[in-house]
């Protein structure tokens, strides 16, 4: 991978807190295993992190191993965030992370949020302390967008959802980045949707199993269909950040290998038209 698409990786750190994705079997990235994973992330030139206080003993863990080696981004907790005051918050992501400043605070969700312009105005206050460098938020819809826009204006961050098959937000993403907003794109692998056996998966995902077989076939190994996958996110100009989460140093570094990808595929096949109900895990069946 040239040197120019492997700065705009982040490494993404939900799998360090809590068990996630729907192919995990494994459990939490286990500690010694995180440490491992950070070492390499830095020695490759990763320089941003991505965690959320929702996101169990995440940002803990980082505050354990990253060593200041990293810019950090965490996000606010929804459900805490209207019950907590915020400065509070605040200051408890900067204890766990064991850090003086924090590059970036995301909403989580802006849509149940009470008092916000208050919320935000504490936010501010961090930011013009020098204790926080940007401000924004992590959005799964366009509602959530505009309202952030309306009440708050321009974010200096958002960051969103975007793989192979959800460019829902593409037309304002180009619009966005052009007025200077820092985007970064999240669910490169759909929370491992596309490494799953098809035959495991419920009929909740049978729109999306075709494309999932022929994606499989064609690259054979996860290994080279995890770096397809994270090259056609990485090619977009107006993506600044492609946020990735792995379990093991191994998967990071078989990521960041560089591979020529002489491949066909894109022109065999055409990217199916998908519901939300596929392209939002939190619409996917619990069990």
């Amino acid at each position: 991978m040239s040197l120019k698409l492997k700065d705009k990786v982040a490494l993404g750190t939900v799998q360090f807190g809590i068990n996630y994705g729907i192919g995990n079997s494994i459990g939490k990235t286990p500690e010694h295993e995180v440490s491992k994973i950070l070492d390499l992330a830095y020695q490759n030139g990763i320089s941003l992190i991505d965690t959320a206080q929702a996101y169990g003993s995440s940002e803990k863990i980082l505050g354990k191993y990253h060593q200041n080696r990293f810019k950090t981004i965490t996000k606010l907790n929804s459900n805490l965030i209207n019950k907590q005051a915020t400065d509070s918050l605040i200051e408890e992501s900067l204890k766990k992370l064991q850090v003086e400043s924090i590059y970036g605070v995301l909403f989580h969700s802006i849509l149940n949020l009470t008092n916000d312009q208050k919320i935000y105005e504490v936010l501010l206050n961090f930011k013009s302390k020098n204790v926080v460098e940007k401000l924004g938020i992590s959005a799964t819809t366009i509602d959530e967008i505009e309202i952030y826009i309306e009440k708050f204006g321009l974010p200096d961050i958002l960051q969103i959802p975007f793989n192979i098959v959800d460019r829902r937000f593409k037309n304002i993403l180009i619009d966005l980045h052009k007025q200077g907003v820092e985007i970064h794109s999240r669910s490169t692998f759909l929370q491992g949707l596309f490494f799953m056996e098809t035959s495991k998966l419920s009929s909740h995902f049978n729109q999306i199993k075709p494309f999932i077989d022929k994606l499989q076939n064609h690259f054979r190994n996860k290994e080279k269909l995890a770096r397809f996958l994270l090259l056609t996110v990485l090619e977009n100009n107006f993506i600044d950040k492609v946020i990735i989460g792995v379990n093991n140093s191994a998967q990071l570094l078989s990521n960041l290998s560089d591979i020529k990808l002489k491949t066909d595929f894109l022109d065999k096949y055409t990217i199916p038209e998908l519901s939300d109900n596929i392209l939002n895990p939190s619409l996917w069946p619990k069990n």
